[in-house]
Order: structure tokens, then C-alpha cells, then sequence
């Protein structure tokens, strides 16, 4: 029996151009954490394929950076 489950990290870097042509770093984050589908066991689940697992990681890693830059109320 073949398990699926998504677990992804990622860290990002917003990079700030200035008037004097120099960047600098303006925010950066490390190890940010996501897995698909949500609340399952480790090991992971039957039946969801490896085309669903991908882009449903692939979606809640792209929600939980996106978290960092939208006002947004928490989910419980």
C-alpha cells in the first residue's frame, strides 16, 4: 500500500533596492513549514496520488508564505 503525504520548508528573502543602487535585506524568514493534507497521521494517507499530494503541498506552502505579506484573520 502506497501512503501520501506533502512536507515542505522554505525560507524567504524580500530584498530592498535603494535610491543609491545598493540592496539591502528588508525581511527574511527561515524554515517556513507546511504539510498536506493537513492533521494526518506521519506516515500519511491512501489513495491521493502523487499528482495530488504535489500540488496540494505546493499550495499550502504558497498559503503559508503568502501569510507573512496579506492581513488576514487566523484560522482555529
Amino acid at each position: 500500500m502506497e501512503l501520501f503525504r506533502g512536507d515542505a520548508t522554505a525560507s524567504i528573502q524580500v530584498v530592498e533596492l535603494l535610491p543609491d543602487g545598493t540592496a539591502r535585506i528588508a525581511y527574511q524568514e527561515d524554515s517556513i513549514h507546511a504539510v498536506y493534507p493537513h492533521m494526518v497521521p506521519q506516515d500519511g494517507l491512501p489513495n491521493l496520488g502523487d499528482d495530488k499530494t504535489y500540488l496540494g503541498e505546493v499550495d499550502a506552502l504558497s498559503t503559508e508564505i503568502a501569510k507573512r505579506f496579506i492581513t488576514h484573520e487566523e484560522e482555529k
